[in-house]
């Protein structure tokens, strides 16, 4: 498949490469043989091939291939007959231009030089272009052997080549041999001007020494200059050294030493070049630093360089031993060393503390002469010419000051910072399903970031930097100040809204009874909600709200919205004032639970609130669809039936005062009647009959009348009534704890352990009095004890204890529990009743629990009246 190259592109390619980079002889060879075979391959190839029943006809293949295969040989024979043309060209032009110099008559010690340089360059390339002659040879030969078309001249020419380099060799020879009498008169011109030369360079030596680069005397500039003229003078000697050294090898005279020239030029090169070099490139990058505009100015750059040149400075020592001794590096390390120690002034004169009006500070203290600097355009040049390090003092004065408002200007930034992105928190504010507006959250995170802020303006305040920006200091203390107050302001403001919206805009009978206060809260409600909640919820950032809205208005705006806020409060106070005066029971109760009330028309809003409103009534027990009050219901589960059933209707207060009072009324009819059946009656059976707090007063009353009948019994002769009331009322005592023992429910358990509680202290008083021989009603153990009785005349119960007369007051108590009594309890409750006779109040005193407050709580209990605890 050798035939598939002839369409290989890539091998095409590769080839022309090669041929354009001058390919060898050798090299076209092979590529000429490989296709001239390939030629008579594809000749040999048959015309036709059979192929079982078919022939195939390769006749325009073969054609093809011919073409293709010509196309690669005419290619690479161009190529060997451009290359070969050339060749022989470049030959015969270098064999004539050497003859015409050997035909020149030398008439100086250069020419003559000339002459004898190329005779020994023809002879140095004798072997070279014999090589090149049997090369050219070669190509023609090649083309003749593949039948490639030549000049025959060009043939008859490549065959003399030889010929005229051999000719070219001999006349050289005769040349050079021609040239010995004129080498001997130019050799000892040689010599005498080499002489002078070598006294040339001793004097520009000695002149080197004494007032060259390296003197003490001379400054680094200076040096400088005299360096670069030192090493130009070494380069035209060495030049000149060059040419004497050619002439006295062409004349075979033994080569001259030029050891003064070898020195300057090594201490050009190894020292001086080194230390100039350093100075040039330090000099070179101070301008250009110097040029810099200050405001461009990279201090880091700076402190960087100057450190790299300190370091290229002190390595020289390390590569030249002794070069420290030499007056340039003294200079030079003195020049680095003072650029270094002036880059830290200049690097804290580029701190960003520093201002313009720092600057100016400077300036005026140092060089007022200079006058006004524009730190937009000066240069580093400029700042040099200040002269600060010999102001160091001032220099470092007001860098304090601008690093002191630096960082007072940057607390200043962040208290800026703060407020522009510090927000309200604002969320929905719903009553049950229903959304009311839009409320802030308690702003503590806030108020704490004003604490900070306002203290942080206080110190930059009280600092003696400040006096820059004092303006911007006073106006942020004003705004914070602003918006502490705005907080406070908007923080009541928000709870009286809150209040007074769930009353006016929760209740549509508040707003029936205060028509006026509800339209004043409505335009206030229009306010604050949409003009002021809404905007903040939009836009919630707290500088905008508090200082920047309403043009600074804010404050004013919730002062007055506070205002009449309160009169609608005041509205309201007044309100519920008129209703506890009608009812006094409300006093008992919070303004919103009394609102509560007030607010619904269902009247049964009120029973939750009982328990606060009577002593231990629970429920009012509503008939006929809730249009009717029967009774009562105690926390126990104890109730009772009114006398006459009570209609909710009206105003609240009014209803229940006629509750109240059908209350007293019944209790008053329910205890009447029981007082009547007590001594008719089984005594067990008429506890278990009667209410709680009728068993407790109608025990209290028929004790009152035994104890006293007793008196009048023993006044008649019958000294042993008293121990017979003792015994009696024994015997009442082991009934009830022999009833208490049996399956009793819940209540009349409850009535049973009270009534016991006080038989136990009936008892004991009767006991006392058989043991002490009490046997009149008018001694004091009798008068000091608390005792109930029926009054005709007043068809009620009257409660005596010493002195005092009070009237059982007939709040339902239910089965609330009673306090055992003691003697220290009796003393106390006849101190409280002898107080109150007289008008006067109690107040227990001993330690706490020892049962001060349940004492007074069991004496109202005693008296039936409602008794309030209150811290």
């Amino acid at each position: 498949m050798e035939q598939m190259k002839l369409w290989d592109k890539i091998e095409k390619n590769k080839v022309q490469k090669n041929l354009d980079k001058n390919a060898s002889t050798g090299y076209i060879d092979r590529y000429l043989s490989f296709y001239k075979k390939l030629t008579k391959d594809i000749e040999n190839f048959p015309q036709q091939y059979p192929s079982y029943f078919i022939i195939i006809d390769f006749t325009n293949v073969k054609q093809k291939c011919m073409e293709k295969n010509e196309e690669w040989l005419e290619m690479l024979g161009d190529k060997l007959k451009q290359m070969a043309t050339s060749n022989i060209n470049e030959i015969t032009e270098e064999i004539e231009e050497h003859h015409k110099f050997l035909k020149i008559n030398p008439g100086n010690n250069e020419s003559l030089a000339t002459l004898l340089g190329i005779i020994n360059s023809i002879q140095d390339m004798s072997m070279e272009m014999e090589f090149r002659i049997i090369d050219v040879q070669e190509q023609f030969r090649i083309l003749k052997m593949y039948g490639f078309q030549v000049e025959p001249e060009l043939h008859k020419k490549a065959e003399n080549l030889g010929n005229e380099w051999n000719n070219l060799i001999y006349q050289a020879k005769k040349t050079d041999f021609e040239s010995l009498q004129r080498k001997e008169t130019f050799a000892k011109i040689t010599q005498k001007e080499v002489l002078l030369f070598i006294e040339e360079i001793k004097r520009a030596y000695e002149k080197y020494v004494e007032e060259g680069p390296g003197t003490d005397g001379v400054s680094l500039d200076r040096g400088l200059e005299l360096l670069e003229a030192s090493k130009e003078q070494v380069a035209q000697f060495n030049k000149i050294r060059e040419q004497k050294v050619r002439a006295e090898k062409l004349f075979d005279l033994p080569i001259s030493k030029y050891d003064e020239l070898i020195k300057m030029e090594e201490m050009n090169k190894k020292t001086y070049d080194l230390i100039y070099s350093i100075y040039k490139d330090h000099q070179n990058q101070v301008k250009e630093w110097s040029l810099k505009p200050w405001s461009k100015l990279d201090s880091q750059e700076l402190t960087k360089g100057a450190d790299d040149f300190e370091k290229r400075v002190r390595r020289l020592p390390s590569k030249n031993p002794g070069i420290e001794q030499l007056p340039p590096y003294i200079k030079l390390k003195k020049t680095v060393t003072g650029f270094k120690d002036s880059v830290p002034l200049i690097d804290r004169l580029k701190a960003p503390s520093i201002q313009e009006r720092h600057w100016e500070k400077i300036i005026a203290q140092t060089r007022p002469d200079l006058g006004e600097i524009n730190l937009k355009t000066i240069t580093l040049s400029k700042v040099f010419e200040l002269e600060l390090q010999n102001y160091q003092d001032v220099v470092d004065e007001v860098l304090t000051e601008a690093n002191a408002e630096e960082k007072n200007e940057r607390n200043l930034r962040q208290i800026e910072q703060t407020w522009k992105t510090q927000q309200f928190e604002v969320v929905k504010y719903s009553k049950g399903n229903e959304e009311r507006g839009w409320a802030i959250k308690s702003p503590d995170d806030i108020r704490a970031a004003l604490e900070d802020n306002i203290l942080n303006l206080q110190n930059i305040a009280s600092s003696k930097f400040v006096r820059a920006f004092s303006k911007r200091v006073k106006k942020w203390e004003k705004d914070l100040n602003m918006i502490n107050d705005v907080i406070d302001i908007w923080l009541i403001v928000q709870r009286k809204w809150m209040y007074l919206e769930s009353i006016f805009n929760g209740s549509g009978d508040i707003r029936q009874q205060l028509n006026e206060e509800a339209k004043k809260f409505d335009r206030i409600n229009t306010t604050y909600r949409k003009k002021i909640m809404e905007n903040v919820a939009k836009k919630p950032n707290v500088y905008a709200c508090c200082v920047a809205s309403e043009g600074g208005s804010r404050l004013t705006e919730l002062r007055n919205i506070s205002t009449e806020l309160d009169k609608c409060q005041k509205s309201l106070t007044n309100y519920l004032e008129s209703k506890r005066n009608s009812f006094a029971r409300f006093y008992f109760i919070s303004s919103d639970d009394l609102l509560f009330i007030l607010g619904s028309s269902n009247p049964k809003t009120i029973q939750p609130h009982l328990l606060k409103l009577f002593d231990n009534c629970k429920l009012l027990n509503f008939t006929k669809g809730d249009k009717v009050i029967a009774g009562m219901t105690s926390d126990e589960g104890e109730s009772f039936e009114f006398e006459v059933p009570q209609k909710p209707e009206g105003a609240v207060e009014d209803w229940m005062t006629r509750v109240e009072d059908e209350m007293k009324n019944t209790l008053h009819v329910i205890a009447k009647k029981g007082i009547m059946f007590y001594a008719k009656e089984k005594r067990t059976k008429w506890i278990t009959e009667q209410l709680g707090m009728i068993t407790l007063v109608g025990t209290q009353v028929w004790w009152t009348f035994s104890v006293e009948d007793v008196f009048k019994r023993v006044g008649e002769g019958d000294k042993h009534a008293m121990k017979a009331e003792l015994t009696k009322q024994s015997d009442d005592l082991n009934d009830l704890i022999a009833m208490v023992r049996t399956d009793l429910d819940d209540n009349t358990r409850r009535k049973i352990n009270m009534l016991i509680i006080l038989d136990v202290h009936a008892r004991d008083i009767v006991d006392r009095f058989v043991r002490d021989s009490i046997l009149s009603e008018k001694e004091f153990d009798w008068e000091s004890q608390l005792r109930f009785l029926w009054d005709r005349k007043k068809d009620d119960i009257l409660i005596r204890q010493c002195t005092g007369v009070f009237d059982f007051c007939y709040e339902y108590l239910g089965l609330s529990s009673r306090l055992v009594i003691t003697p220290l309890t009796d003393r106390c409750v006849m101190t409280l009743t002898t107080a109150l006779s007289f008008y006067l109040g109690g107040a227990p005193a001993g330690p706490a629990g020892t049962g001060k407050t349940e004492t007074v709580k069991d004496l109202s209990k005693s008296l039936a009246i409602r008794c309030v605890v209150t811290n």
